[in-house]
């Protein structure tokens, strides 16, 4: 019975000492993927990005304006259309673009 104990421990010890080599041969064949080093550099980078422009870009804003006023049967309907607005960072306005969005307002009007 004792022989049969050893034997079991022989071979748990064996199969525990292949597992522990295969996994530390496979960190020598992937050093970066494990190196500190490298995981702290790209930690900082993402803490601490550099910044693209120094230019500061003007800023879009979308506005609705009132474009037409009609009456269809018993309703009357406003359109209003989208327009892209660019402002600097002083608050001129740089650009104005209409966009091919609109909305539509119907008002039952009483007789």
């Amino acid at each position: 019975m004792k022989e049969q104990g050893k034997s079991n421990f022989v071979q748990a010890a064996t199969l525990f000492f292949l597992i522990v080599n295969i996994c530390l041969g496979m960190l020598l064949f992937v050093p970066d993927h494990y190196d500190p080093r490298k995981i702290l550099i790209e930690a900082e980078e993402q803490a601490n990005p550099t910044p693209v422009s120094s230019i500061a870009e003007p800023q879009m804003l979308l506005e609705w304006r009132l474009v037409d006023r009609y009456r269809d049967g018993e309703w009357s309907v406003e359109k209003y259309r989208e327009y892209e607005k660019y402002v600097d960072t002083n608050g001129k306005m740089v650009r104005e673009i209409p966009t091919d969005h609109y909305n539509f307002l119907r008002y039952w009007r009483y007789p």
